[in-house]
């Protein structure tokens, strides 16, 4: 039997966001968690503005740390 579609609130989105970059589980944990599709928390509706963020942190922290100390 199909399932009737369902539209995610921002609130929800932010959480499963926010628990997958923690990464204390696997994608599939989170999916059985969520009662989602493991394609859906990567997709852009749950991931992609946190990803953005969290890659140009990652990139900074890179940048600030390879740098030689000028003191």
């Amino acid at each position: 039997m199909r399932r009737t579609r369902r539209n995610h609130a921002a609130g929800f989105k932010a959480k499963v966001a926010l628990v997958a970059l923690k990464g204390d589980k696997t994608l599939a944990e989170l999916a059985q968690e969520f009662d989602l599709h493991a394609n859906q928390i990567v997709e852009c509706a749950f991931l992609s503005p946190l990803v953005v963020i969290r890659k140009n942190v990652i990139l900074g922290l890179v940048a600030v740390f390879t740098r030689t100390c000028q003191c």
